[in-house]
């Protein structure tokens, strides 16, 4: 419980300062009027605090995936199934730390994701130990893979416009 005199009302309301909370985050307050003190008395909850811990989220996300991609560039996965034109495209970190979701694409049109997403979690365990070793963080997210088809389907849509454009050129060309 805070005490808030009546004339800090609006203000903390609005920025939450009275109640410790430093910057402003969207807060809800139950009130009532107490009548001895001429002031309101509040609970005041954090409904969500956004820039923090998602940034965290996102700074520990990229840290995985930097440190995952190292590991398949060194060759220090040894699985022969993960193949070093592997990439990791993203990493989404739920927010208790627990899970990590690891989507991996491959770089090489003719390239097996499948097995290559398959060698990457068997070996999780041993990924999961070497970030852990690399980051001070209490708790290390769990590790699952999944497949991204994102660049080949990239690749696939340039190749599409531009034989879109080769044709436009063509039929100009013969209206000419």
């Amino acid at each position: 419980m805070v005490y808030i005199p009546a004339r800090k009302l609006w203000t903390t309301a609005i920025t939450g300062r009275e109640a410790g909370v430093h910057g402003s985050f969207p807060l809800l307050w139950l009130g009532r009027h107490n009548q001895n003190r001429a002031s309101y008395i509040f609970s005041f909850r954090v409904l969500y605090s956004s820039s923090m811990s998602e940034y965290r989220i996102e700074r520990v996300g990229r840290l995985i995936q930097e440190k995952i991609g190292a590991l398949i560039v060194e060759g220090k996965i040894k699985d022969p199934r993960v193949h070093p034109f592997l990439s990791i495209t993203r990493v989404s970190v739920s927010r208790d730390f627990a899970w990590a979701e690891v989507y991996v694409s491959i770089c090489k049109p003719q390239g097996n994701l499948a097995k290559g997403v398959a060698g990457l979690q068997s070996a999780a365990g041993f990924i999961q130990s070497q970030i852990a070793g690399q980051m001070h963080i209490r708790q290390t997210p769990r590790l699952r893979f999944h497949e991204d088809a994102s660049i080949k389907e990239g690749f696939a849509l340039i190749q599409k416009i531009e034989n879109l454009q080769g044709a436009e050129n063509l039929y100009r060309h013969e209206e000419a």
